[in-house]
C-alpha cells in the first residue's frame, strides 16, 4: 500500500488491467470434464477495472488497485482458486503484483517482475506492459504447488487514462522503457 496519498492524474473510469493469469492453467481447467472459468464482476474476459491509481504522470512510480476476480474450478470443486482484488506496485524496487486472500493481512505478493517494464504513451493513455511476471513462493503455494516459484505467468497490461483536466502534454506514440530491479520476495 502506498505510504502517502498523492493527487491523482488518472481517470479511473477509463483505466483497467488486462491479465489472463496463466494460459496453461486456463487450458487445464477447461480440459477437465467439469472445469469452469468464471469472471466475477466487475471483471470480465481478462479485464479488471481500476479502483485506485496513485502516481504521477509520466509514470515513475505507481500504485494501482483493480476490482473483480477470476475463479478456476475443476474436479468437483476440489480445485477452487479465486484470483482477485489485484494490486500492482511499480517503483524503484521493481513491479509487484498482489492478490487478495494470499496473506494473513488479506493480500501478499503473488508475482513480481524484475528488470525492464515498458511504457507507451498514446492519445492520453499510458500502457504499461509487465511482460514476464514470475510467481513468488506464496503465489506458487496459492496455486496448489502445481507451479514452482519463478514460473512465468501471462503478461500483464495496464492501461491508464489521464484525467483530461490534469493531463500533461504527451507526445503521441512516445515509448520509454523503465528499468527497475526488485528484491527477492517470499
Amino acid at each position: 500500500m502506498p505510504k502517502q496519498t498523492q493527487e491523482s492524474a488518472w481517470d479511473l473510469s477509463s483505466s483497467f488491467a488486462e491479465w489472463g493469469i496463466k494460459r496453461s492453467l486456463r487450458e487445464y481447467v477447461l480440459g477437465t470434464d467439469d472445469g469452469t472459468i468464471e469472471w466475477i464482476a466487475p471483471a470480465s474476459d481478462g479485464r479488471f477495472p481500476a479502483t485506485e491509481l496513485l502516481g504521477r504522470s509520466p509514470v515513475d512510480a505507481l500504485w494501482a488497485v483493480y476490482d473483480g476476480a477470476v475463479r478456476f474450478r475443476a474436479h468437483n470443486s476440489l480445485m477452487d482458486v479465486v484470483v482477485g482484488s489485484i494490486a500492482v506496485e511499480i517503483g524503484n524496487g521493481g513491479a509487484a503484483i498482489s492478490i487478495a486472500g494470499l496473506g494473513s493481512g488479506g493480500s501478499a505478493v503473488f508475482a513480481e517482475q524484475e528488470g525492464s517494464v515498458s511504457r507507451a504513451e498514446v492519445n492520453g493513455m499510458i500502457e504499461i506492459h509487465i511482460e514476464r511476471p514470475a510467481l513468488t513462493s506464496r503465489g506458487a503455494a496459492f496455486l496448489g504447488g502445481v507451479y514452482s516459484r519463478g514460473t512465468l505467468l501471462d503478461p500483464l497490461r495496464l492501461v491508464l487514462a489521464l484525467d483530461p483536466s490534469r493531463a500533461m502534454a504527451h507526445d503521441a506514440g512516445q515509448q520509454q522503457s523503465l528499468n527497475w530491479t526488485t528484491e527477492e520476495k517470499p
